[in-house]
């Protein structure tokens, strides 16, 4: 059966599977969990481009394992007036290299196989991507870098992926860590986007809250909302 799920379902689905960013960003960083531990992410994401509206939720867990590396799986569902669509993703990132003591420049790699389901259609598989991750730490915050490459199923155009995002260290207000945080990212079949965001630290290393307006720079100027949590255990 052809795949006939919107484009605008296929961006939210993209914007609500937080297994692998360091949410609200879709840049990643090169953090790696740490073996034994867990985390589990959750979202909620608007989408409005033109007069179309679109939600979506997206759950995701991930764990840490021997050797520097990470597994997880994230389950995605968007609807609109479209329609219904679900994902599902399964995740790794392996550490590749990392300078000594905390919060140092590290290097990582990442890599992603998804599979979506239209209304009334079976599960399909959509793609895959790798990428490459680069943190560099500065005096207040972190740099971000992420260059990819994703293949989709079938005969479909592959894709260069980037990103480029700032994020700065917490600062204490009202017994809270509150973080700011940039990024444009995109890939070269595409319109860049901007996002900008915030993530609240409630409990150290624990609970983390965060939200995100992403904007498309392009003539249709697409908008994501995103808010979601996560939680280290």
């Amino acid at each position: 059966m052809p795949r006939t799920r919107p484009l605008a379902l296929a961006l939210l689905l993209a914007a609500c599977l937080p297994s692998w960013a360091a949410r609200p960003l879709a840049t990643d960083d090169a953090g790696v969990i740490a073996a034994g531990d867990c985390e589990v992410e959750a979202s909620r994401v608007r989408l409005r481009s033109g007069d179309s509206r679109e939600t979506a939720t997206g759950a995701a867990l991930a764990c840490g394992w021997a050797f520097g590396a990470q597994t997880g799986v994230a389950y995605g569902q968007a609807s609109g007036p479209q329609g219904r669509a679900r994902s599902l993703a399964l995740t790794a990132k392996a550490g590749l290299w990392q300078d000594p003591g905390e919060d140092a420049a590290a290097l990582a790699v990442s890599g992603a196989m998804g599979w979506a389901r239209g209304a009334g259609q079976d599960w399909e598989r959509e793609g895959s991507d790798l990428r490459l991750i680069g943190t560099l730490p500065l005096r207040y915050g972190f740099v971000h870098v992420n260059l990819g490459h994703a293949r989709p199923a079938g005969d479909g155009p592959k894709a260069t992926l980037w990103g480029l995002a700032l994020e700065h260290r917490p600062a204490t207000v009202a017994g809270l860590g509150w973080a700011p945080l940039a990024e444009v990212y995109g890939d070269d079949r595409g319109e860049r986007w901007m996002n900008l965001g915030i993530r609240t630290t409630v409990l150290a290393d624990r609970l983390f809250l965060d939200l995100a307006h992403a904007r498309q720079q392009a003539p249709a100027k697409a908008r994501v909302r995103n808010a979601g949590l996560r939680f280290a255990f």
